[in-house]
C-alpha cells in the first residue's frame, strides 16, 4: 500500500468524521472497552473478541471508539492472527469450538472450503461494531469510520493479507457490505450446531484482501469525491 495515499485517505476520513461532529480514539484497555460498550446498550460480544476469553495485547488487538463531545458513542474491535501454514478452515473449526463449546458435539463446520480457502496467512477479524441507538442514522459516518478502521489495520499490521467479518444476512441485504467497504461476500461458509445462539448458517463471510484494500486506498486518496458518491442520508 502506498503510504502517502494511506495518510491522505486516513486524513480524509478523519476530516469527514470531524465535520459530522465526531472524533475517534484507539484503545487497548480491552476490559474497559467492553464496559464502555455495555453502557451504550451492547451486551453480547463475539467470544473471538472478548477480553476474558483471549490473551490480547496491544500488538495483536485494538478497539477504535467513536466519540462525540468527548463521550464514547460507539466502536468496533480488530484482532490480528498469523495462521502461518494452517488453513483457515482448520483455524475456524479449532478456535470456534473453544469459543462456543457444546459438550460432545462439533460446534461449527466449514461448508464452503473453496470460498474460505482464499483467506490465508495473516488475517484481521473485525467485529462487534456498535453505535449507540440515539447516534445512528448517518451512513456517511459509518462509511468514513469503517474505511478509517481498514486503513488503521493496514498501517498497524503492514503484513496483513486479509480483513474479514461475519455479517448477518439482514445486514448484507441492507447493503452493509458495500457501505462498510468489503469487496467479497459469501453465504453459507459456516454451519453451526443448533444450540449456538446468535450464530446461523445464514451468516455471511465478508472480506477484503490487502491487494484490493491498497487499490481502494489509492483510488479514494486520488479521487476524494468518490468515497461518498451515491451515499444518501437515511437510517443507518
Amino acid at each position: 500500500m502506498n503510504i502517502l495515499h494511506a495518510l491522505q485517505f486516513s486524513q480524509q476520513c478523519l476530516n469527514g468524521i470531524g465535520q459530522l461532529g465526531y472524533e475517534v480514539e484507539i484503545s487497548t484497555d480491552f476490559e474497559l472497552a467492553q464496559k464502555e460498550m455495555n453502557k451504550l446498550g451492547k451486551h453480547e460480544f463475539s467470544p473471538m473478541l472478548m477480553a476474558q476469553a483471549n490473551d490480547f495485547t496491544s500488538a495483536n488487538c485494538f478497539w477504535m471508539f467513536l466519540k462525540r463531545d468527548g463521550r464514547i458513542i460507539g466502536g468496533a474491535c480488530a484482532k490480528y492472527d498469523d495462521l502461518e501454514r494452517e488453513t483457515v478452515a482448520s483455524y475456524w473449526e479449532r478456535t470456534l469450538k473453544r469459543h462456543y463449546p457444546v459438550p460432545g458435539a462439533q460446534t461449527v463446520f466449514v461448508r464452503a472450503e473453496s470460498a474460505a480457502c482464499q483467506l490465508r496467512g495473516r488475517m484481521v477479524y473485525m467485529g462487534d461494531l456498535f453505535i449507540q441507538k440515539e447516534e445512528r442514522g448517518s451512513p456517511h459516518l459509518i462509511r468514513y469510520y469503517t474505511h478509517l478502521l481498514f486503513v488503521t489495520v493496514r498501517m498497524k499490521w503492514p503484513d496483513v493479507d486479509w480483513i474479514y467479518v461475519f455479517l448477518r444476512s439482514q445486514e448484507v441485504f441492507r447493503g452493509r457490505v458495500a457501505l462498510y467497504g468489503f469487496t467479497d461476500c459469501v453465504p453459507g461458509v459456516l454451519a453451526w450446531e443448533d444450540s449456538i445462539n446468535y450464530r446461523s448458517v445464514s451468516d455471511q463471510l465478508a472480506s477484503i484482501s490487502a491487494e484490493r484494500l491498497a487499490h481502494i486506498v489509492t483510488h479514494y486518496a486520488t479521487e476524494p469525491g468518490e468515497l461518498m458518491r451515491f451515499i444518501v442520508d437515511g437510517k443507518g
